[in-house]
């Protein structure tokens, strides 16, 4: 790829639009593995889904990102970014993040 083509990719990524009730999901998201975790995702790691989200959004031909996306990227983000007890790991604190804080 060439460099225009990289900056035209990276400008079709930016136009994906987040809405402001999944700018606060992820924030749920990420408030819900600070509390439930040893340590949890941090502001930047929420940043990190929100654009790894809008990426998938635009490969998928759509201007927007959905609970979807989110749902289906968050442990390619977050999975390293958790610390956790002995008797759990993230994948767990994931898991439960997602089947607890609603999308609305």
């Amino acid at each position: 790829a060439t460099v225009d083509e990289l900056r035209q990719a990276q400008a079709c990524v930016s136009q994906a639009t987040i809405a402001e009730p999944i700018r606060s999901y992820i924030s749920r998201l990420a408030a819900y593995t600070r509390e439930n975790a040893q340590l949890g995702v941090s502001p930047r790691g929420a940043i990190a889904l929100l654009n790894l989200t809008q990426a998938r959004a635009a490969s998928l031909g759509r201007g927007y990102v959905t609970p979807d996306d989110i749902q289906s990227e968050i442990p390619t983000v977050w999975q390293h970014r958790i610390q956790t007890e002995a008797d759990r790991d993230a994948s767990t604190v994931i898991e439960q993040a997602l089947s607890t804080v609603p999308v609305e």
